[in-house]
């Protein structure tokens, strides 16, 4: 399906100006100013007044009026690094060899010198990235902190041999990994207290079963354990109005909002990262936030009470999706994951569906729907079983569903990790 016009628009604060000449973004700020050469994305730009531009995509299918959130969020991105700046904390952690680490200067770069790492003699020297300021913490040992304009240019210092790119959204994700601007997207699937994270589910039912436009996979999965803290900057927690975090949070500390005045209002934000920017912002000394102990660093919030959540084991399973497959399995421990529809609505259409694999030996590990959006009060069925799609078991017991289902669309196999 095409679309005739579709489009994004973009405010730009005061004290900033955007310029775009042959999709080269160029933005100034009081920080400075930062450049984008976005000449590979094929949209269009139109100025509608001195602060807001509309970003265009004509004709376009799925993938191109995907670019348009990117392009949105790129550029977004640079007004920040502008106006604010990024700043991360890096914390050396050492067990038996104490590290030693020094800033210093190497033909007029920025370079940090690490000594004794794992008691060898030599000294490693890391380049600090162009743009990007390191000082050691003068609150916390041995600590380094990060600082500069572009999130990119930060983060690479961190992780040098491969770009991150921040999503506003699970779908964002999704739109920038089909544009192959990243070579994997990481996205939250369920939770251990929680269970589906149904924006993710929805996504997948949609690219894979509705559009068929994902030439993506899923590729591996991942599970972090989920502590969440209550941060404020009020100096009198009695003065609090207002608390902000993501919504899978509130479910997932019911008993420490319980002792909260009613009075409070609770508000959405798109992540808990985000709650803390805004509980950073606040000056009224009115607003708290529910977020990660990392969050509560990078935007020097106090702790007012730690690990709030129900469940001391909460844990997030998110899964890896990307056009290759991640490094050769170290364990026959595979999983394979499927969609599906029934083909009708008939006694036992799922049974039947789900007896295939029983009769191939195929043991399903987990089974979840959501609504179809094909048709009303119709489900897609997403199932997870043990093995690899390449097992001559899994291969027949998957040949067997689909010659009875609706539609069959195999996510991927990746490898299991421990739970």
């Amino acid at each position: 399906m095409k679309f005739v016009v579709s489009e994004q628009l973009l405010e730009i604060p005061e004290g900033v100006t955007v310029n775009i000449k042959a999709r080269v973004i160029k933005v100034t700020g009081p920080r400075g100013e930062l450049t984008k050469n976005l000449k590979h994305i094929n949209v269009d730009f139109e100025k509608v007044n001195d602060r807001s531009i509309k970003i265009l995509v004509h004709h376009g299918d799925r993938k191109h009026v995907a670019a348009l959130r990117t392009v949105k969020s790129l550029i977004a991105n640079m007004i920040t690094g502008v106006t604010k700046g990024y700043k991360y904390k890096m914390r050396y952690v050492y067990a038996h060899f104490p590290i030693n680490v020094t800033l210093a200067e190497q033909d007029g770069q920025q370079v940090v010198e690490i000594r004794n790492f794992l008691g060898q003699k030599k000294t490693f020297v890391v380049k600090v990235a162009e743009g990007v300021t390191a000082e050691q913490s003068t609150t916390q040992k041995d600590e380094l902190v990060l600082t500069g304009n572009s999130v990119e240019a930060a983060v690479r210092q961190q992780f040098p041999d491969g770009d991150i790119y921040p999503q506003s959204s699970i779908s964002a994700c999704f739109d920038i990994l089909s544009n192959r601007e990243v070579d994997y997207a990481i996205v939250p699937f369920e939770n251990s207290t929680n269970g589906q994270v149904v924006f993710t589910y929805d996504l997948l039912r949609d690219w894979f079963l509705i559009d068929e436009s994902a030439r993506f996979k899923v590729v591996g999965e991942q599970f972090v354990s989920i502590h969440h803290n209550y941060l404020s900057r009020a100096h009198d927690l009695t003065k609090i109005t207002t608390v902000y975090s993501h919504p899978q949070v509130w479910t997932q500390c019911t008993r420490f909002l319980g002792t909260l005045p009613k009075s409070i209002k609770r508000i959405d934000t798109s992540s808990t990262a985000k709650a803390a920017e805004i509980a950073h912002e606040d000056t009224s000394g009115t607003i708290a936030c529910i977020s990660s102990k990392m969050s509560a660093d990078l935007y020097e919030l106090p702790i007012i009470k730690a690990s709030v959540e129900d469940n001391k084991q909460n844990t997030t399973r998110f899964l890896v999706l990307g056009f290759e497959d991640l490094a050769p399995s170290t364990t026959d421990s595979m999983l394979t994951s499927v969609i599906f529809t029934l083909n009708s609505n008939d006694p036992g259409s799922l049974c039947d569906v789900l007896q295939c694999f029983k009769d191939n030996g195929v043991n399903l590990t987990c089974i979840n729907s959501r609504p179809s959006h094909l048709a009303q009060w119709e489900y897609v069925f997403f199932i997870e079983m043990e093995g690899s799609s390449k097992d001559i078991e899994v291969t027949q017991a998957l040949q067997a569903a689909e010659a009875i289902c609706g539609k069959l669309v195999t996510l991927g196999s990746f490898e299991k990790r421990s739970r």
